[in-house]
């Protein structure tokens, strides 16, 4: 959960610095996880996603940049300043998520269905606020495999699969709706 916050999940994170504020090819970029399926022995199927958009001539260069961060952060880890804020800004502000009922009975809800104890809440902002940036760079990196990535981009595909094929990131299949 920290390394998606430090890699998308706020207008200061890495893909919106790069893909936002330098080369100017989005408005927004997130990193977000989801949870798909929970059983009560605690398996289940998550997801975790990188969600922006941009213009169709910009695609494949912000391809190649968001693989050039991913990549970085592989290499070089997150930072601890980046950690510093993600526990802040988590941790810190996470009572203003409450301040609804149906914000509480909302994140009751969802703990219900995922099948989590009833002091999951207070146990998770415990565990983030002592995660160390080694670790969460370790569990960032470990959940966006390059190996396993899928890519779904939505727009003109006679326009767009030339330059994502260029990459060599993986086989490019076209997929038309109808």
């Amino acid at each position: 959960m920290l390394g998606t916050y430090c890699l998308g999940g706020t207008l200061t994170s890495r893909l919106d610095r790069v893909l936002r504020e330098e080369k100017g090819y989005t408005y927004g970029v997130r990193s977000f996880g989801q949870v798909l399926r929970s059983a009560p022995d605690g398996s289940g199927a998550a997801m975790l996603a990188i969600s922006g958009s941009v213009d169709t001539p910009n695609t494949g260069p912000a391809l190649e940049d968001l693989w050039k961060v991913l990549r970085t952060l592989a290499a070089e880890g997150l930072t601890d300043a980046e950690r510093d804020v993600a526990v802040q800004n988590l941790v810190g502000v996470a009572p203003l998520k409450y301040e609804t009922a149906a914000a509480v009975a909302s994140t009751l809800a969802d703990q219900v269905e995922q099948h989590l104890p009833d002091h999951y809440q207070a146990d998770l902002y415990r565990q983030l606020a002592a995660t160390g940036t080694v670790e969460a760079t370790a569990a960032v990196v470990s959940a966006f495999p390059g190996d396993r990535l899928v890519t779904v981009l939505v727009g003109d595909a006679a326009q767009i699969k030339a330059p994502v094929e260029a990459l060599g990131i993986g086989e490019v299949s076209v997929v038309t709706a109808e």
